[in-house]
């Protein structure tokens, strides 16, 4: 087997595990992170222990952080951009696992405390579960903020263990009232985007129950058929094409527009059926458009955003020790991931995040008849 054809074969079975002794492997790995966590309970809760059988749990230890350390190296190495392999956060978390390790080994006592830091390792492993998937997800819009956040905490857990930390006040009701009055406001500011969002996807339905009806009648009435179901999938495409833009040019929605009001005007002379349909099918894309792209105040995102960001601080500040860590890393995945998914919701239409989408392909299948009509 060639070099290449090696690497190939070693990225397969360490980042894409489908084969049976691929996913052994990454149940080991999870073994192996599982044992960490023992080890580390021993050395803390019960050092008498650990003391007498520090010759054995030390060379486990060691076995461990060798067996992660040449893991990370073989997916480096089978990388195809090596140069971009820190660029995944769930790699920069593997690193983070193994290095306060590695410098431990010359046994600076501080350095060893952090060796509960491994426990991170755990993290990365989601990525083989398709609910922790990372691309396109809340979970790679955040990552930078939760790393951010572990690294401050980490840095001020090795000052708290070096005895260079200041003690901090018992905060533990600031903390829960704090906490517990940014939740709620996340969750209304949520719960009014995601009304926002429904109510958006109810009209996007019904403009295609429309559309569909307006162009039978069309057809119906009108001897010129392909006029007709042409000037409706026109109507289409251009209310997609609004509808995924950033500016509110309307000028190419409104001559469509117009041109199936000529139409429908030189079938009925006085206003009837078709005319009320097309009425109202302007009503919905106006609604959709308006109130799609209507935004919460910036200043009520900045104050909250600042509400979320002092919060997780005084987290990392005055919560000390593992729990600390904790605390820091589950609250900034919870109050950041819903942030953005109210900040996602709020800019559904023309917005600059992408994690929900509202489903256009019902109105895309009428105006796709449009190109086949023209193609064929």
């Amino acid at each position: 087997m060639s070099a290449k054809g090696a690497k190939e074969t070693i990225h397969v079975f360490l980042e894409e595990p489908a084969t049976l002794h691929a996913l052994a492997f990454r149940y080991f790995i999870v073994l192996l992170i599982v044992v960490t966590a023992a080890l580390v309970a021993i050395e803390y809760f019960h050092p008498a222990t650990y003391m007498r059988h520090e010759a054995l749990l030390v060379a486990i230890d060691r076995a461990i952080l060798g067996t992660f350390t040449i893991e990370l190296m073989l997916r480096w190495y089978s990388s195809p951009k090596r140069g971009g392999f820190f660029r995944n956060p769930y790699n920069v978390i593997d690193l983070m696992a193994v290095a306060p390790g590695l410098v431990g080994l010359a046994d600076a006592t501080a350095l060893r405390t952090l060796r509960a830091v491994r426990l991170l390792k755990l993290v990365p492993e989601f990525r083989y579960m398709s609910l922790f998937r990372f691309r396109g997800t809340i979970l790679e819009k955040i990552a930078p903020v939760v790393l951010m956040f572990v690294a401050l905490k980490l840095t001020i857990w090795f000052l708290e263990n070096a005895g260079l930390w200041i003690e901090g006040p018992s905060l533990g009701n600031l903390f829960t009232v704090f906490g517990l009055s940014i939740g709620i406001v996340l969750s209304l500011k949520l719960g009014a985007t995601y009304q926002k969002y429904l109510r958006i996807n109810e009209v996007v339905l019904r403009i295609r129950g429309r559309l569909l009806h307006l162009q039978a009648l069309l057809e119906r009435h009108s001897d010129e058929l392909d006029r007709g179901r042409d000037a409706v999938q026109t109507w289409a495409r251009l209310f997609i094409e609004l509808f995924n833009e950033k500016t509110t040019n309307t000028e190419k929605f409104q001559s469509a527009n117009e041109t199936l009001l000529d139409f429908t005007g030189s079938i009925e002379k006085q206003p009837g059926p078709i005319s009320v349909l097309h009425s109202e099918l302007s009503g919905d894309a106006a609604f959709i458009l308006g109130i799609g792209r209507g935004r919460t105040p910036q200043a009520y995102n900045d104050l909250l955003h600042q509400a979320v960001l002092i919060y997780l601080i005084l987290i990392a500040l005055f919560i000390p020790g593992a729990l600390g860590l904790i605390a820091v890393a589950i609250a900034t995945h919870l109050l950041y991931g819903i942030y953005y998914i109210t900040l996602d919701l709020d800019s559904i239409i023309g917005g600059e995040f992408h994690l929900v989408q509202v489903d256009l392909s019902a109105i895309e299948e009428i105006a796709r008849g449009s190109v086949a009509e023209r193609t064929g």
